[in-house]
């Protein structure tokens, strides 16, 4: 039980790794996420290799036997600094991201004047129908 403590803890971390590699793919600095998402699926199938099939690799038997849990973890905490790194270095588009800002703030304002100035043409219209019927009932 022991010999399976540290791979598996090893690929849960080397999983995290992954995962987070797969998140920032989507984020606006993803072009930079394609190696390390590369990387961390390597790591995951080295592990789930080392779990499956202990003998075929070959390990010295004292020294290494932590390799996979250091190298899960260095290379997690490895995801986690290049995170916070490409984040305050690469600036991102402020230009661009306030000209989408203010157009989705101008549609909205012109949806809510079309909307008013709709209700207020009706109201105008009631207003002209039922004064011309009461125009209609007075001359007679």
């Amino acid at each position: 039980m022991n010999e399976y403590i540290i791979p598996i803890a090893s690929l849960m971390l080397s999983f995290v790794s992954t995962y987070l590699s797969f998140k920032f793919i989507f984020s606006k600095q993803g072009l930079f996420w394609i190696l390390p998402t590369i990387l961390s699926v390597l790591i995951d199938l080295y592990i789930l290799n080392l779990i499956m099939f202990p003998s075929l690799l070959l390990l010295p038997p004292f020294g290494f036997t932590l390799f996979p849990l250091f190298l899960s973890s260095i290379y997690l905490i490895v995801i986690i600094q290049f995170r916070y790194t490409i984040k305050k270095t690469v600036i991102e588009n402020r230009y661009e991201d306030d000209m989408k800002k203010n157009y989705n703030e101008a549609k909205i304002l012109e949806r809510k004047d079309r909307q008013a100035f709709n209700k207020a043409l009706k109201t105008k219209k009631k207003k002209d129908n039922n004064s011309n019927i009461v125009d209609k009932f007075e001359l007679k």
